[in-house]
């Protein structure tokens, strides 16, 4: 199935994926995501996490995980699409954000489009991740710490962090979009 995201929404894409459970909607967001709208996002989450009565430690994790998701979805977006002013201008570039609240759980799902050449190292990274256990991911984390910035200026921390905060394995999945590029959704469940 090619989504053309043009025509179907980021976020309807992500209600679509994660809405085989029952769960309360807290968030979506949608669009461009420059430096002062994530921060302004993040007031938000902070302020819907205390409404939601979550504790403080899963507030703090969850927020990181939402920081982690809106930086990646940044940095996808002006690499995949020619800089900063491309992405912001080009709806393509855009991402979307979704905070659902399952009974005791939180999961926070987002979209993107990634070049479809990079599709192949990030499925790779992520099944590095499958089956690893806490003091594993923990391990892992901290031997890429040590490790060399590579060549795009990335740490290759974003993915060890949140699965490293996440309560169940992260899920994702890709969908050939148009033009060489390829809708990635990722969800954390905390």
């Amino acid at each position: 199935m090619t989504v053309d995201i043009a025509t179907m929404q980021l976020a309807e894409l992500l209600r679509t994926k994660v809405r085989v459970l029952p769960s309360e909607e807290l968030l979506c967001v949608s669009g461009a995501f420059s430096h002062s709208v994530i921060e302004s996002h993040g007031r938000l989450v902070r302020e819907l996490l205390r409404k939601a009565s979550a504790d403080a430690e899963r507030s703090d994790d969850l927020f990181s995980v939402f920081i982690e998701m809106s930086q990646n979805i940044q940095s996808y977006a002006q690499s995949a699409f020619g800089g900063v002013l491309a992405a912001e201008r080009d709806p393509n570039a855009h991402g979307a954000l979704l905070l659902l609240k399952r009974g005791d759980r939180l999961l926070l799902c987002g979209a993107n489009q990634v070049r479809s050449t990079d599709v192949a190292a990030l499925k790779s990274r992520l099944a590095s991740l499958d089956g690893l256990d806490k003091a594993e991911l923990k391990k892992r984390y901290k031997q890429q710490l040590k490790a060399p910035v590579s060549v795009d200026g990335s740490a290759g921390l974003g993915l060890l962090a949140m699965a490293r905060i996440a309560t169940a394995p992260l899920q994702h999945e890709f969908f050939p979009a148009l033009a060489g590029k390829t809708t990635f959704v990722l969800c954390v469940t905390i």
